[in-house]
């Protein structure tokens, strides 16, 4: 196995961006309210490509800046478009207004960029207004105080040999651009011409020219949807772009680009044949394409509230049919690791404008012995998301990829537990009198249980034996005086293996949850999360008896938390209460008292 190092999830996510037209009043980006602004939202995406519009009057009242606030206010960051070009389409950029305009956003912008594709725009002396607009551009962000630390995109242009025409800019570059459009063929193409023409690493190389050594951000790429729109930028069915849309991110990040904005968020004109109408994420009425919902989905599970951390690595191999198999490994700040898995293969022939039939592959997945379990977010050409639950065997996982991606998500086996993580101070757990010797008995009666109202362990509300760990509370709580929505319980006790040999414990549980075996923490996901199986192993000697404690807190929505096992001898079942038991040596058969 070789050693890999992960990048950040939400790294990731922030190089994800999508491009909006949110001052065409005359089309549907003007239904903000009521469409543009919650499909939006609900996307997630934190980052959208759209004007420096500067036109006579324009002020912060106006309703394009409006709008613009309004997305800032909701973690929304901005790339806008400048141009020192006049056109049928829009007037020069009054550069003398930008730093009004980052006022007007709030100072939402996460850059500025020059002249969009002045190549096709119809303007004699394009290339010298191109050139001496993007140094004014540059000139102006980085002498106003204000605006200096804004990074500074170049132009586009639509044709490659235009690129050798504007020459090198990087002296007024902090970024170079890219249109790297497909032309109906899939992300991972390898070219279509000579020298590579049209891959990524072909367009890399032709951005050079102008940006030289600086990064490089793609401010439009994508596919469109107008299948029947003739010859030349051929377009694919809404089905195949779902299979498409997370590949590209994922390989426009692998391949070291900045950030993607994809083009666009909406079919801006109701018109089915016409190619430039129909590069939307969602249909002219506002309903989500596929490749809307596989967007979000993306972004759903990548999605990372914790602090910034260091990424760790990651020892893992893949063996098999790993022929065209690609992969992006990321890890959340909670230790969690996500390795990305798919076929770079064409789904569509944009010649024949057919569906081609990939065949699925299959792969091995080797780990380190330590990872027991591993989810798997296969996703869908409908753009949803189906979610199984595998057990590795011996740190190994056997995987069918296709040409949709299929995330694996792996739980980091023993996460460092913070001081402020410790046990709750236990309450006496109160056995009814007896006039017996009290002694071990031969089969397991449970574990003693604690239930506290609040998330930090609060006034303990209820003392009793709970013989497994097996609850599924749904939007209820385990008593009617405790809060729905805010309890925690901690079992402890006893627990005497059958088996001489590894065992693989796992809980599943909504919201967090913490596992000792013999004061060993081996599982440790205290955080909110929906019902997720966490794994860790440890050996054990049969018929011994080993303390065990498991903490468990609900907040908001299911409840739900079990606790099972799994060895060599024995199958994957919850912990049976044979096993379990609430006390060695000082026990009887007598039920609890209630506190």
């Amino acid at each position: 196995m070789l050693s890999n190092q992960a990048k950040s999830a939400s790294g990731f996510l922030d190089t994800i961006g999508i491009n909006t037209h949110l001052h065409y009043t005359d089309t549907v980006y003007n239904q903000f309210d009521g469409v543009i602004k919650p499909r939006l939202l609900e996307l997630g995406v934190k980052h959208i490509r759209d004007g420096a519009v500067t036109y006579s009057g324009i002020n912060e009242d106006g309703f394009y800046y409006q709008r613009l606030r309004e997305l800032a206010d909701a973690g929304i960051q901005f790339n806008l478009i400048t141009s020192s070009l006049d056109t049928p389409w829009g007037n020069p950029t009054n550069y003398n207004l930008l730093d009004d305009i980052y006022d007007w956003t709030n100072g939402a912008i996460a850059s500025f960029e020059g002249v969009n594709e002045p190549d096709i725009q119809g303007v004699q002396g394009w290339l010298q207004s191109t050139q001496s607009g993007q140094q004014e551009l540059y000139s102006t962000i980085n002498n106003d105080p204000e605006l200096s630390a804004i990074p500074v995109i170049g132009p586009s242009v639509v044709w490659a040999e235009n690129q050798d025409q504007l020459g090198n800019l990087s002296a007024w570059t902090d970024y170079g651009n890219l249109h790297n459009y497909y032309g109906g063929r899939h992300p991972e193409t390898t070219g279509w011409g000579s020298g590579g023409y049209g891959s990524i690493d072909w367009h890399l190389t032709q951005a050079a020219t102008v940006s030289g050594s600086d990064p490089v951000i793609v401010t439009e790429t994508g596919w469109h949807n107008a299948i029947g729109s003739g010859p030349g930028h051929a377009g694919i069915p809404e089905d195949v772009e779902a299979k498409y849309i997370p590949r590209l991110f994922l390989s426009h990040f692998n391949a070291g680009i900045d950030r993607t904005y994809l083009y666009e968020l909406i079919n801006y004109r109701n018109q089915p044949n016409d190619r430039e109408s129909n590069f939307g994420l969602l249909n002219n009425d506002g309903s989500p394409q596929a490749g809307f919902n596989a967007l979000k989905n993306l972004i759903d599970l990548f999605e990372d509230p914790g602090d910034s951390f260091t990424p760790e690595s990651l020892s893992f191999s893949l063996t098999g049919e790993t022929r065209d198999v690609q992969h992006t490994l990321l890890q959340k700040s909670d230790g969690r690791f996500y390795l990305a898995l798919w076929l770079g293969k064409s789904s569509w022939d944009p010649s024949g404008q057919s569906r081609i039939d990939v065949p699925e592959q299959s792969v091995a997945l080797t780990l380190p012995r330590s990872f027991g379990m591993a989810t798997i977010h296969q996703f869908q050409a409908d753009g949803s998301v189906n979610k199984a639950v595998s057990e590795l065997i011996d740190g190994n996982l056997n995987l069918t990829i296709r040409d949709t991606v299929a995330i694996v998500e792996l739980v980091s086996p023993i996460p460092p537990v913070a001081a402020a993580d410790a046990l709750p101070a236990e309450v006496d757990f109160v056995l009814a009198e007896t006039s017996q010797a009290t002694l071990t008995p031969t089969v397991g009666n449970g574990l003693k249980a604690t239930y506290y109202d609040g998330k930090e362990f609060g006034q303990p509300v209820l003392s009793r034996r709970d013989a497994t760990i097996d609850f599924d509370w749904q939007s209820g709580s385990p008593a009617a005086s405790m809060d729905n929505d805010a309890f925690t319980v901690h079992w402890n006790g006893f627990i005497k293996p059958d088996y001489s040999e590894d065992y693989l414990f796992t809980t599943t549980s909504d919201d967090g949850v913490r596992l000792w075996i013999d004061d060993q923490l081996i599982i440790n996901h205290w955080y909110d999360q929906a019902a997720t199986p966490h794994s860790g192993r440890i050996s054990l000697e049969a018929g011994k008896f080993y303390s065990i404690k498991m903490d468990y807190y609900e907040s908001q929505g299911w409840a739900k938390a079990s606790l099972a096992w799994s060895s060599g001898s024995q199958g994957f079942e919850i912990v049976p209460q044979g096993n379990l038991y609430t006390d060695v040596g000082q026990l009887t058969e007598t039920s609890p008292a209630s506190i």
